[in-house]
């Protein structure tokens, strides 16, 4: 079940917050103020938090900042919710790296609108992201594979002939295979180290 976390100072309007949370079938967590809601997100690992802007202990700004600064919160989509409705006041709190804003006063509609919204594009990014990560892996087991059976042939090839032919071989010749030998088996050596 999908997690959020809801920072608000105001106790009546966390309450809402997190009725109307629960309602839409979320997992509803609060926090009384910035400094309790950092904790509750570094315990909880939120899909999601919601958080007012101005605050005692932490202001909105200053959480966002300090989980954003912390890998294991960092990718955490980040609403900001409060009565700031100025441009300015919206545009700043997109410069702190906050996902989206909505402002108060909120109808549990509007509140649940935007929080599917940013859940969906987080959704939607983290497919992106794996899609990625698969064509990745297809791509590098694909030139790892050609990348080491080119010098593995080689190796295989020249070992081969000493073994079948060794009386038919002179000194010259020998020295030669087993020079190719040792340079294929440390370019594989090679590969092998740099892919780990």
């Amino acid at each position: 079940m999908t997690t959020i976390l809801a920072i608000e100072d105001e106790p009546s309007i966390l309450e809402i917050i997190l009725e109307t949370l629960e309602l839409g079938g979320f997992t509803a967590i609060g926090a009384e103020n910035g400094l309790v809601g950092v904790n509750q997100a570094r315990e909880h690992h939120p899909d999601l938090i919601i958080s007012d802007i101005m605050m005692p202990e932490l202001d909105g700004y200053d959480v966002l900042l300090t989980l954003r600064s912390d890998p294991a919160t960092a990718s955490i989509p980040f609403i900001f919710l409060t009565a700031k409705a100025e441009r300015d006041a919206m545009r700043q709190a997109m410069e702190f790296g906050a996902d989206d804003y909505v402002t108060k006063p909120f109808t549990p509609s509007e509140l649940l609108v935007g929080v599917n919204s940013r859940l969906e594009r987080q959704t939607a990014l983290i497919q992106k992201q794996e899609e990625k990560l698969q064509d990745l892996r297809g791509n590098l087991m694909y030139m790892l594979s050609h990348e080491l059976r080119t010098p593995l042939t080689a190796v295989m090839g020249y070992a081969d002939w000493p073994v079948t032919d060794a009386a038919d071989l002179d000194t010259k010749t020998s020295i030669e295979m087993a020079t190719r030998i040792q340079q294929g088996g440390l370019r594989l050596f090679c590969l092998v180290e740099n892919f780990l």
